[in-house]
């Protein structure tokens, strides 16, 4: 790649092309390969293309190692860390999974709420049970399907669990799909 380059970017730049070079293989292959390469192409592009082996030639023939030794750390740390995300990530959404998937199977009506009180969650069997679409119940509407008479009273319990991180059990009416609340 150099000789091709060599009519357009003179003799002046010998190590020109083996940065992309470095940058490639500390991308696709790691530390290891990218160290060999920067070592080989540094200590190449020195004899081929140097004049005069002297203290600058050897001095950037070391910047070039070194930059093939930073480089292929960093593409290590790089992949390392894309790597504890990925598999980060397939836990939670194993875990989220798994819950999902209990809360479904139990023959109770579930929803969850944040501490904020925004629903998160709905069970097909609350959906069934209301006949409330799940998007309508997203964040306080389900709140909405509380009896009149018992909002305040479930609204000051609530807000009382959440302060105090206690725990919410309380009775009230919930509206049914036929328009009939029950207990």
């Amino acid at each position: 790649l150099r000789f091709a380059l060599m009519p357009v970017i003179g003799p002046g730049y010998q190590y020109v092309t083996v940065f992309p070079g470095i940058i490639i293989v500390a991308m696709f292959c790691g530390r290891g390969p990218t160290i060999l390469y920067s070592v080989l192409a540094g200590g190449l592009a020195t004899y081929y293309f140097s004049q005069v082996l002297d203290i600058s030639a050897v001095l950037v023939t070391f910047i070039v190692i070194f930059t093939g030794f930073l480089s292929g750390e960093l593409a290590q740390r790089l992949h390392n860390a894309l790597a504890q995300a990925r598999e980060r990530s397939d836990k939670l959404y194993e875990s989220e999974l798994f819950h999902r998937q209990t809360l479904e199977s139990i023959p109770g009506m579930v929803f969850t709420t944040r501490p904020d009180g925004y629903c998160d969650y709905q069970s097909s069997q609350w959906v069934e049970y209301t006949g409330v679409p799940m998007s309508e119940m997203v964040g306080d509407g389900w709140n909405k399907l509380l009896h009149p008479d018992d909002r305040p009273r479930a609204f000051e319990a609530w807000r009382a669990a959440v302060e105090e991180r206690g725990p919410y059990d309380l009775e009230y009416r919930v509206r049914r799909h036929d328009g009939v609340y029950e207990w």
